[in-house]
């Protein structure tokens, strides 16, 4: 079960890979930081919450 911190923005804990949703400060930005355990991973989260966050 994925772990959800609304701490600063939305973190989502997967276990084995996270990734962070927040505003910009200083720009009108939506920043998305995410660590997977290798590059393929990486590319699929980072294209599994784009697709969630471009279909809101």
């Amino acid at each position: 079960m994925p772990l959800v911190d609304h701490l600063d923005g939305l973190t989502v804990d997967l276990g084995d890979s996270w990734f962070n949703v927040r505003p910009a400060n200083t720009e009108p930005l939506l920043r998305l930081n995410a660590e997977a355990p290798d590059s393929g991973s990486l590319n699929e989260l980072v294209g599994r919450v784009r697709r969630v966050i471009d279909s809101s």
